[in-house]
């Protein structure tokens, strides 16, 4: 009986592990994500060469073998070199890239460049002149950047701050940014204009990620309820304005190809108008690799579009890889895709069509906050534990707001009082972002602190998350309809 319960065992285990398995060998994309991660992180630490186990069982398997082959060594390859101290205080005289938009803050507007040898932060009065892919000619001096701000720059691999003496301007970069910027700043006056400034500046951090002028009581608000990510321009706000855009592209006489194609460009250049922020970009890449598959009668796949987000982000900027950004959208998304559950299923009785569509945002917004909650813990010292039921208070509201003042700000030209008058409701929602998270943050435990953790238990976690992923068969030859 003991042999046969044994058997039993070996049996099912067996089975748990080819069905494991073969969710990654029928995604190919998936295993070059994988491994190009462990290609990366085996370069940056000779510990992370345990995680090499990973690549070697794939080798095994001929349809994944040189994808997961190719992968781990342009991973090891590209692994970035990580700066362990800041820069003396130092003159500077030389060429940089500008690699990031200008970001508006309390202290005047900065941007990320890039020299041969390190990236910087640059500090000027003259970076509302300057865009994304401009090369500039600097004379100035480096200075260090101290305390926890200049800790988490240097994670990032910027190692201290440019002050400059003098600028040149070589080289421009794409009209796109120019445009982007313009758009923004337009947007920007028209809410200053029309709303009370604490209101504008709240509208204007959840539409452009623009929270220079934000009040820092809100962003403790959003912090302790988990919803922070709300005014940061994230994949959150692509995917919901691309699913309103194609809600609207769908009721015109227009082929599905083109009305794809209209969305990419819509994206790309509110992303732009964004600062080009790595969540975003990669939202969009996720959202046409998701539409796409449907014009050659193909399945789309959550986890390869995922996979191939993530490989052209990583394998453009690799120092991306240690971005808590990039780690808590894709940690969020990856749970969301295994375990949320998403269903459009309609009910003959709109009652239980609503109590559906509630349990399942539930649901979503539960997994995708636990999802995060070691990440954040690791990072932060902390976590919320209202984080499921704060975003599900304020997250529905987002999509209107942002939507709401994207539609008025044209609207405004020629019918400035209809504009106006948008504005008003617009501005109400806001309000009632900050008066629902000013009173679920006094909430008794709305935030746990954590002492300092290895960041190997990550690892042991997530892997016990994909352990319980549940098969997905996918049948790439089937034909579907158009998702609605």
């Amino acid at each position: 009986s003991e042999e046969r319960m044994g058997h039993r065992w070996r049996a099912r285990r067996g089975s748990l592990f080819e069905g494991w398995i073969e969710q990654f060998t029928h995604r190919p994309l998936l295993v070059a994500a994988v491994s190009l991660s462990v290609g990366i992180a085996a370069h940056l630490s000779y510990l992370n060469l345990i995680f090499v186990a990973f690549v070697a069982v794939f080798i095994w398997y001929p349809n994944v073998r040189y994808w997961a082959l190719c992968s781990f060594v342009l991973g090891w390859l590209l692994a970035p070199t990580i700066p362990t101290e800041r820069v003396l205080a130092a003159p500077f005289f030389g060429e940089v890239d500008v690699v990031s938009a200008a970001h508006a803050t309390r202290d005047g507007d900065s941007l990320t460049v890039r020299s041969p040898s390190y990236l910087y932060l640059l500090k000027t009065d003259l970076a509302s002149e300057i865009n994304l892919g401009d090369r500039l000619h600097i004379e100035g001096k480096i200075m260090p950047i101290s305390g926890a701000f200049g800790e988490n720059l240097l994670g990032q691999g910027i190692v201290g701050e440019i002050r400059p003496s003098k600028i040149d301007f070589i080289q421009s970069g794409s009209g796109i940014w120019k445009v982007g910027k313009a758009v923004r700043n337009s947007f920007s006056q028209f809410l200053s204009g029309t709303l009370p400034a604490h209101t504008a500046a709240t509208v204007d951090a959840l539409a452009f990620n623009n929270d220079a002028k934000l009040d820092p009581e809100l962003k403790g608000f959003l912090r302790a309820t988990g919803t922070i990510h709300i005014i940061s321009t994230s994949g959150m706000h692509v995917m919901m304005l691309a699913w309103a855009i194609m809600l609207l592209l769908s009721r015109l006489p227009i082929s599905r190809l083109v009305q794809i194609f209209v969305l990419g460009v819509l994206l790309l250049l509110y992303v732009a108008a964004a600062g080009w922020r790595p969540p975003a970009v990669r939202a969009v890449v996720l959202i046409l690799a998701m539409l796409l598959p449907y014009q050659f009668d193909r399945q789309p796949d959550a986890l390869s579009a995922l996979s191939l987000a993530y490989l052209l982000a990583v394998i453009i900027n690799p120092i991306d890889i240690l971005d808590i950004g990039l780690e808590l959208s894709y940690i969020s998304l990856l749970g969301l895709v295994l375990f949320g559950g998403y269903s459009n299923e309609e009910h003959p009785q709109l009652w239980d069509t609503v109590k559906h569509r509630f349990w399942m945002t539930l649901r979503m917004s539960c997994v995708a906050s636990l999802a995060t909650i070691p990440l954040s813990a690791y990072f932060f010292g902390q976590f919320s534990t209202i984080a499921p039921i704060a975003n599900l208070a304020v997250a529905f509201v987002v999509l209107p707001i942002v939507a709401a003042a994207l539609v008025a700000w044209p609207i405004s030209w020629p019918f400035p009082a209809i504009g106006s008058l948008i504005l008003l409701g617009v501005g109400t929602l806001a309000n009632y972002i900050e008066a629902a998270t000013s009173w679920m943050s006094t909430w008794p435990g709305a935030v746990v602190q954590i002492e300092q953790f290895s960041g190997y238990w990550l690892a042991g976690f997530y892997f016990l998350m994909i352990l319980l992923w549940g098969p997905q068969k996918r049948d790439p030859l089937a034909n579907h309809s158009y998702p609605p």
